[in-house]
C-alpha cells in the first residue's frame, strides 16, 4: 500500500509537468539544454542556503529565517539566471542567424518568443523544486511498514502516524508542489520580462547617446517593474503558505496556491499578450511544426556556385540565395 501511494503521489506531482516538457522541450535539444541550466540555479540556490542555514542555526531555529532567505536567494539565482541565459542567448541567435551560417535549431529558438524562452528555463527551476520537495515524503511512503508520515518525524519520543485527519496528508502535498512548478514558470516569465524591459531600454539609450533628447526618445514602460515585483511577492505568499499547514489545515492551503496560480497566471498572460482565443490556439498548436524544420545546416556562400553540405550522413542540394520562412515556431529553408 505504502508503494502504490508512492506512485500515485509521483503521478501527482510531476505527470503535468511532463506533459508540458514533451510538448514544448523535449523536441528541441536547445530547449532541454536550458531546461537543465534551470535546474542547476535552482539547485546552486540550494546550496547557498544549506550553508547560510548552519550559521543561522546557531542564532535562532526558527524555520522561519530560513524560508526567507531560501525564497531570497531563488530569487537572486532568477535573476543571475537572466543575465547569462541572456547573453547565451544574443550570442545564438547571431551565430544562428548571421549571413554565412544557418543553425535551423538556433534559428528556431531566434524565431521564439523571449517569453517562451523563460518559460522554459522557469519549467526547469520549478520541476527541480517540486522533486526535492516531494522526493522525502515520497520515499519514506515506499519503506514497509511505514503508514504515515517520514519515519523521521517524531514528537515526544514517539513517531507521529497518520490520524483520520491526516490520512491525505500526502496527496495534498504532492499536488501543492506540482502547482509549485508552473507557480515558477510564471514568476520566471514575469520577472524576465521586467529585466528584458529594463536592459532594452538601457541598450536603446546607450545606442542612442546619452543626451537628454535621446533620453526621451526611449520608452520605457511605467510599470516595466510590475513583473518583477508581483513575482516576488507572490512567492513569498506561497511560502508562507507552508507555515500554516500545521493542524490539518493542507487541502485549504492546496486552494489557496490554486487561487494564486490562478492570478498569477492571469497576470502571465496578460503581460505576454495572451488576450484572445487565437493568441492560445496559436500557442498550443505550434509545437506540432517542430518535426517540420529543417535537419541541416545552410552554409551560405558569395559566389555563383551551388554548395553541398554534408550533414547526418545526407546531402542536401543548396542553392546560393535562401530565404527563412517562419510559420509561429516553424521555421524552414526555402529556395528562391
Amino acid at each position: 500500500m505504502g508503494k502504490l501511494e508512492a506512485y500515485i503521489c509521483s503521478i501527482y506531482a510531476f505527470v503535468p509537468a511532463v506533459a508540458f516538457f514533451c510538448r514544448f522541450v523535449a523536441k528541441e535539444p536547445l530547449r532541454i539544454i536550458l531546461f537543465m541550466i534551470g535546474a542547476f540555479f535552482w539547485l546552486c540556490s540550494l546550496l547557498l542556503t544549506s550553508v547560510e542555514w548552519r550559521l543561522i542555526n546557531i542564532l535562532t531555529s526558527l524555520p522561519v529565517w530560513t524560508l526567507i532567505i531560501f525564497v531570497i536567494n531563488q530569487e537572486i539565482a532568477r535573476i543571475l539566471f537572466f543575465i547569462v541565459a541572456r547573453k547565451a542567448y544574443d550570442g545564438l541567435t547571431k551565430l544562428g542567424t548571421s549571413n554565412q551560417i544557418v543553425i535551423p535549431e538556433v534559428e528556431l529558438l531566434a524565431h521564439s518568443s523571449r517569453h517562451t524562452f523563460s518559460f522554459v528555463c522557469g519549467l526547469g527551476f520549478g520541476t527541480i523544486a517540486c522533486f526535492f520537495s516531494v522526493a522525502n515524503v515520497i520515499a519514506d511512503l515506499t519503506i514497509d511498514g511505514v503508514p504515515g508520515l517520514p519515519a523521521s518525524v517524531e514528537k515526544n519520543d514517539c513517531p507521529v502516524h497518520r490520524t483520520f485527519d491526516d490520512v491525505d496528508v500526502p496527496y495534498a502535498y504532492a499536488m501543492s508542489c506540482s502547482i509549485l512548478i508552473f507557480l515558477n514558470a510564471a514568476w520566471t516569465i514575469l520577472q524576465w520580462d521586467s529585466c528584458y524591459k529594463f536592459l532594452q531600454s538601457k541598450k536603446n539609450l546607450n545606442r542612442n547617446g546619452n543626451s537628454a533628447a535621446a533620453a526621451a526618445s526611449v520608452s520605457l514602460s511605467k510599470f516595466w517593474w510590475f513583473g518583477l515585483v508581483f513575482g516576488i511577492i507572490s512567492h513569498f505568499v506561497n511560502s508562507a503558505f507552508s507555515l500554516l499547514s500545521i493542524g490539518g489545515w493542507h487541502w485549504y492551503i492546496l486552494v489557496a496556491q490554486a487561487l494564486l496560480l490562478l492570478i498569477t497566471t492571469t497576470v502571465t498572460m496578460c503581460i505576454v499578450g495572451f488576450k484572445t482565443p487565437e493568441n492560445w490556439k496559436t500557442f498550443f498548436a505550434s509545437p506540432l511544426h517542430f518535426s517540420q524544420q529543417p535537419s541541416s545546416a545552410v552554409i551560405i556562400t558569395n559566389n555563383d556556385e551551388e554548395d553541398d553540405v554534408n550533414r547526418n550522413n545526407e546531402i542536401i542540394h543548396q542553392p546560393q540565395n535562401i530565404n527563412i520562412t517562419t510559420s509561429g515556431n516553424n521555421v524552414a529553408p526555402e529556395a528562391v
